[in-house]
């Protein structure tokens, strides 16, 4: 197995953590998405118009600390790349890990097997920031296979880009040249994702049944056999620093 296929498998690995915390988060988390977060958009905005400040709060703040989340992840990526780290994935994932962590902490202390209590308000939203910051420094920490922008927590996003590249392979004319491989790479590329988030949130929703939001110590323990694995094999992160994937996109014409 070389280097590209062994990432199609980390960004599989990592959409099913995707939707596994989502959905654990969800149903710990008072139905707060903390993975994606078009679904908290809409809340925000529903609040917004009853002038409810606590669910203002409570909708909006995840968003932020996504971004804050993803910024971080960005910040890492780019000073592995700028010091020549080999094992770029790592670092990242490691602290994906630790944030998770840090919830299940929290859980352990509060909720035990059970919803997060929404009192104190602070330390419910302090927890669901944790998982939210986290799945932002994911998002940053793993984005391409193969010249393939990927999102491993970006449903809606990737599923039109398969979309897109399932069209241009059936809608170029019959004697136009296509490489197969690199097509083929593509496809499963951006395909792979929304199957692995799904089984990721079918596979947490029944360990949610059995243990709660300890369950999350699956996509954890996930995550930190990901980090091992980077360690031993370099499996490769963003290529390049940040000034250097510009310009390669823009010379692709992406």
């Amino acid at each position: 197995m070389n280097v590209i296929e062994a990432r199609f498998g980390v960004a599989a690995a990592l959409a099913f953590v995707s939707g596994a915390v989502d959905v654990i988060g969800w149903l710990s988390l008072d139905h707060l998405y903390t993975t994606h977060m078009t679904g908290n958009s809409a809340a925000l905005g529903q609040a917004i118009a009853r002038g409810d400040a606590r669910a203002i709060v409570t909708r909006g703040l995840p968003a932020v600390v996504f971004v804050a989340g993803v910024v971080c992840g960005a910040a890492l990526a780019e000073v592995c790349a700028h010091r020549g780290v080999r094992a770029d994935v790592a670092p990242g994932l490691a602290l994906t890990a630790a944030l998770l962590g840090g919830f299940l902490v929290g859980v352990s202390v509060t909720a035990h097997a059970g919803p997060v209590p929404l009192e104190p308000a602070w330390a419910f939203d302090l927890q669901a920031s944790l998982v939210s910051l986290a799945m932002g420094v994911q998002t940053a920490t793993f984005r391409r296979i193969d010249g393939v922008t990927v999102r491993t927590t970006y449903i809606t996003g990737m599923l039109t880009n398969f979309a897109e590249e399932l069209a241009q392979l059936l809608a170029r004319p019959r004697d136009a040249p296509v490489d197969l491989r690199s097509t083929a790479r593509h496809l499963v590329a951006t395909g792979i994702i929304w199957p692995s988030f799904v089984t990721g949130a079918a596979a947490s929703a029944l360990a949610h049944a059995r243990w709660g939001a300890r369950a999350l110590a699956i996509p954890v323990l996930l995550l930190v056999s990901l980090v091992v694995l980077d360690l031993a094999w370099p499996v490769g992160g963003p290529s390049g620093t940040a000034a250097w994937r510009r310009e390669q996109r823009r010379r692709s014409g992406e």
